[in-house]
């Protein structure tokens, strides 16, 4: 990736590497010292890390004042939580299914779930941004996450077009588990629930490259029993979820993202607070 020239004040420049909405949204937070998306954006006189952010009319993106919603926080590890409503309520973002520097993601999500005191009216659990990891450290979770919500209370699952592999698996776990409780928000998710994945990588023997292969058949529609190409591991944890479209259908607008609001979030929060 190319680097963005920093001797210029307001200097142009554009990023050739892949897109990745969750570096892009970082990055244009102050966060993240460069963007993984193709795009123009202008800089201040500032280091790159600390740099405002402007748009091509030389508008800021996201003012030094403004606050970072609740799905921005804690970007450095792979869990955020937080009680909401004075603890009727939870909030839990997973930006990946792996285990960080705080110890096993299977050891965090068990112990937030041991120091319960009482049952939550809502929890939501946000699976957005998330390329997924490996889905038996939170599989466990995922099925008793639902008996730690009231018997009339909510689970709402934030999705969009980044969650994908075990994210996914998470998501049909909680609608499947979570029953009538769970509610979908968001957008729809990455991959269909068909899908090849596991696997490996070789290298070309004349070019060189490297190229990825997949050997397991994922089927989180219909639940997946063929033993000549299934995953071997979803004969214990699939399930047929049927599908995964969004409930409430709604999408970050970037005009909220701006004054620091997450529009899902919100949509949710109202959903859950009788506000909608």
């Amino acid at each position: 990736m190319r680097q963005p020239p920093t001797a210029h004040q307001n200097s142009r420049w554009v990023s050739e590497s892949p897109v990745d909405k969750k570096e892009l949204l970082f990055y244009c937070a102050g966060i993240c010292a460069t963007p993984g998306w193709a795009y123009y954006a202008r800089r201040s006189h500032r280091s790159p890390a600390a740099g405002a952010v402007v748009d091509p009319n030389g508008e800021p993106v996201l003012a030094e004042s403004v606050t970072l919603p609740l799905s921005l926080r804690a970007y450095d590890v792979n869990l955020y939580q937080t009680t909401l409503d004075e603890g009727q309520g939870w909030y839990l973002h997973l930006w990946s299914m792996q285990d960080d520097k705080n110890g096993s993601l299977a050891g965090q999500l068990a112990q937030l779930l041991a120091a319960q005191s009482r049952l939550w009216r809502y929890a939501i659990v946000d699976l957005r941004f998330n390329g997924g990891g490996d889905y038996t450290k939170v599989h466990g979770f995922m099925r008793e996450l639902p008996t730690h919500i009231a018997d009339d209370g909510r689970l709402y699952v934030l999705v969009n077009n980044e969650t994908f592999s075990a994210a996914l698996s998470a998501a049909a776990w909680l609608k499947h588990y979570g029953g009538a409780k769970t509610v979908l928000v968001g957008e729809p998710l990455g991959d269909r629930l068909t899908f090849w994945a596991e696997g490996g990588s070789l290298q070309l023997p004349n070019s060189g490259l490297l190229i990825n292969y997949s050997t397991g058949y994922h089927d989180w529609a219909n639940g997946c029993r063929d033993l000549q190409r299934c995953f071997w591991l979803n004969f214990f944890f699939d399930v047929p979820v049927g599908d995964l479209a969004p409930t409430v259908p709604i999408g970050w607008r970037f005009a909220d993202y701006r004054l620091g609001r997450d529009t899902v979030l919100e949509a949710a929060l109202a959903l859950a607070r009788g506000e909608e």
